[in-house]
């Protein structure tokens, strides 16, 4: 008992020593409040500080005070480094604006930065410089930055070499005779038509025509914005609304059409039948003519001058001319075709949408139900689509020439989305989507060779 009486008391001693020691440490190593600084006292005035700030008084006013202590406390023991100190008053200078005292005092002791060419260098400049290809690019204030710019009023001449600034109405337009060999002419005549530069664009003369393709599902409108109809549905197309009146219909149903007078063509989209139905007047008909151009396309004339042709193999397609003095009495889903693609998505009801998907549904007539996938059905799909639609965005594809003249990216959206959900064809309906953007190009002159060889399209 004696012995676990003791062992007790030497533990309680032994803890309450080792505590001792422990409160004996920490107070041999406290600091005194003086000791530990987080940084050096400023004890001498910054005689950049002082300078500087003595232009400031007109634009900092009664900020001048909380400035002038920053300045020290960013420039204190760096009094030699041209980063730190110029940096922190660059800073002062822009808020206080280019046309302040400041300004002057400040690009009399710096050098301006150099620029190439006929630019200027600009302490607050646009992000985006205005070019001949885009005179107007849209920037917020977030996209202001030093850069090099053109004089105001004049834009880059990006279709030449070198930095030379002109006016809009200056600028150069590019033709590629090949793809080695580009030269500037003032207009040329393609298909017919006279293409004239002007401000830096090819504009096509007052009856060059505007066009709508519609292309399985896939639609662009007069005005060039590219959608995808949602379901299997029967559209309205195009409606013209002057005498004598035109209506295109595309049914996308497989269901018997009744119609008093017009045309009907039956076609085969990815899996499911589809029609185009041209209706018109009896009395008066729009239709003129209509005959198969070659054994795979139907030619529609109208008697006011809107011409229809209807590719019927491998898969029926529809494009649509529309001379330019229709423009405002057309719509429907081709668009309005006035040049403005904003308000293509113009409902039956004359509301613009948002998104194609309202748009399209409000030009279906009868009920509509959207079926028509935006994901690929399954993963083998998936992969094919991923591999193969490559070949329009590749540098070193066949397809590659056109790039420059005319962008894959929807048409490579447009290619995934119709080879994941073809079916078992999926080869098919790839050399289907290619061969829309090889018509596009070919449209705009460009000639890519033996595409359909090199893509496994030529059976």
């Amino acid at each position: 008992m004696i012995t676990v009486v003791y062992r007790h008391f030497a533990q309680r001693m032994h803890l309450f020593m080792n505590l001792g020691n422990e409160q004996q440490l920490i107070r041999g190593s406290t600091l005194t409040d003086d000791t530990c600084q987080t940084r050096d006292r400023v004890s001498v005035p910054n005689p950049v500080c002082e300078h500087f700030f003595s232009y400031t008084l007109s634009c900092l006013q009664s900020s001048r005070l909380h400035y002038f202590q920053l300045c020290h406390k960013n420039i204190y023991r760096c009094e030699n480094s041209e980063h730190i100190g110029c940096a922190f008053i660059r800073e002062i200078v822009l808020h206080c604006g280019k046309s302040s005292n400041l300004s002057l005092f400040w690009w009399m002791n710096v050098t301006r930065p150099t620029c190439p060419g006929a630019l200027l260098y600009e302490e607050e400049g646009a992000a985006f410089v205005p070019t001949c290809s885009n005179p107007n690019p849209h920037f917020s204030s977030q996209d202001i930055t030093s850069s090099c710019v053109c004089p105001e009023g004049k834009v880059l001449n990006d279709h030449l070499d070198g930095f030379h600034c002109v006016n809009v109405s200056n600028c150069t337009c590019v033709f590629a005779v090949s793809d080695m060999v580009r030269t500037q002419i003032k207009g040329f005549i393609f298909m017919r038509i006279f293409f004239l530069c002007e401000g830096g664009k090819w504009r096509c003369s007052e009856n060059c025509p505007i066009k709508c393709q519609i292309e399985g599902q896939f639609v662009s409108t007069f005005d060039g914005k590219q959608y995808t109809v949602p379901g299997k549905c029967t559209y309205l197309a195009l409606q013209v609304i002057c005498p004598p009146p035109l209506f295109i219909k595309m049914n996308l149903l497989e269901l018997p059409v009744l119609i008093t007078a017009g045309l009907i063509v039956y076609g085969h989209m990815q899996g499911f039948n589809w029609t185009v139905i041209i209706t018109f007047s009896k009395k008066d008909p729009s239709i003129q003519a209509v005959f198969w151009q070659s054994s795979m396309y139907i030619q529609v004339l109208t008697s006011s001058d809107i011409k229809l042709r209807l590719q019927m193999s491998p898969e029926i397609q529809l494009y649509i001319s529309v001379p330019r003095k229709h423009k405002g009495i057309i719509s429907a889903l081709c668009g309005n075709g006035n040049s403005d693609g904003t308000d293509d998505f113009t409902s039956s009801s004359g509301i613009i949408e948002l998104s194609a998907e309202p748009f399209a549904l409000s030009w279906s007539l009868g009920a509509c139900t959207v079926n028509i996938p935006s994901t690929c059905i399954n993963t083998h799909n998936e992969i094919f689509a991923d591999e193969k639609c490559s070949v329009l965005i590749s540098a070193t594809a066949i397809l590659a020439k056109c790039n420059v003249h005319l962008p894959p990216d929807q048409y490579y959206t447009a290619c995934i989305q119709r080879t994941c959900n073809c079916g078992n064809n999926m080869q098919r309906c790839l050399c289907i989507a290619l061969d829309s953007y090889a018509k596009a190009c070919a449209s705009l002159g460009v000639l890519i060779g033996d595409w359909r060889k090199a893509a496994n399209c030529s059976k």
